[in-house]
Order: C-alpha cells, then sequence, then structure tokens
C-alpha cells in the first residue's frame, strides 16, 4: 500500500483543522492544572520526556524526535483509536443493533472513548514517568479528542497526522521557546 494511498488529502486537511483545538486546548488543560495544584499548595511536575529531550544530544535527540513525532503517535493511535476504541464499538454495535435503540449508539461511543482515553493515559505513566504530573488530564482530553475525530471522519490517518502535528509543534516549542 503506498503512502499516497493512505494519506488523501482531504485527511491532512481536517488534521490541519483539528490540529490547533488540540494543541492550545491541551496546552491551557496543563497550565490549568498546574496552576490548580500551586492553589491547593501542590506541586506537579512536568512530563519526563520533556527532560529526555533537554538532556538528550546528537544520535539520541535525533531517535528520540523520530520516536515522537513518527513512532508513538502512528502506534499509540493503532492501538487506542482503531483497536480499543474503534474496533470494539463496531463489533459491539453490530451485535446489538444500536440503531434501533435510541442513544444507545452516542452511549456506546462516549464508554468506548472514555476507556479508550483512560488507558492512553496510564500508558504514558510507569516507572521512567511517575503519576501524576501537570499533563494527566490534557492527556485524557487528548484521548477523548482523537476518539472524536476518529469517530468524525472514520479515518485513522487523520488522527495519526493530527497526532504527530501536535507531537511535532510540541517539540519546536521545547527547542525554540524552552517550554
Amino acid at each position: 500500500m503506498k503512502i499516497a494511498a493512505f494519506i488523501a488529502k482531504k485527511d491532512v486537511k481536517a488534521a490541519l483543522k483539528a490540529w490547533p483545538v488540540m494543541f492550545f486546548a491541551a496546552g491551557g488543560i496543563c497550565f490549568a492544572t498546574s496552576m490548580t495544584a500551586k492553589f491547593f499548595g501542590c506541586e506537579l511536575r512536568e512530563q519526563v520526556s520533556l527532560d529526555i529531550f533537554k538532556n538528550a544530544h546528537g544520535w539520541r535527540l535525533a531517535l528520540f524526535c523520530l520516536y515522537a513525532v513518527i513512532g508513538a503517535p502512528v502506534a499509540e493511535e493503532c492501538i487506542f483509536r482503531a483497536l480499543l476504541f474503534r474496533l470494539p464499538t463496531v463489533s459491539l454495535g453490530k451485535k446489538l443493533a444500536v440503531k434501533a435503540v435510541p442513544g444507545l449508539e452516542k452511549t456506546l461511543l462516549a464508554a468506548f472513548a472514555a476507556v479508550s482515553s483512560v488507558l492512553f493515559t496510564a500508558m504514558h505513566y510507569g516507572k521512567v514517568n511517575p503519576f501524576p504530573d501537570n499533563a494527566f488530564l490534557a492527556l485524557f482530553f487528548i484521548g477523548v479528542f482523537q476518539c472524536m475525530l476518529y469517530t468524525r471522519t472514520g479515518r485513522l490517518s487523520v488522527v495519526i497526522i493530527n497526532h504527530i502535528l501536535f507531537n511535532l509543534t510540541n517539540l519546536v516549542a521545547l527547542a525554540v521557546f524552552g517550554l
């Protein structure tokens, strides 16, 4: 399969429309999470990946950027949107004949979006990056947003491109502004 066949112009356009919403909303959520934590006397750390980026040099920096901009978005969207969100929704929807029950389709979509997004958020934490940090609510929002985008467009390539743009923008902002 050629990449051009997988990525249509309309997919890129849809991702370019969605990207700023996700980017600025996630940034606002991170900021609000940090401010709320400070208000209550808690200090949340930054994501460990920011430290990795800031301290990497040479081939390690190139490898990290390649992983963050291409590898992670492709893998995460295939796992969390196609497998854990869309596949069960479609499979269960056919079995339950969701069209016959008013509101069931939206309820199923919301339930699978929530499960997929919680797992997406949890996947970002572990021994290397302990929970919580200032991005945990933003990660959940990103998961839900990507599920909505996937539902709206029906194209996995749109959410992959959107995720790539999001991660790329974050790396560029880190490099340029040291955010």
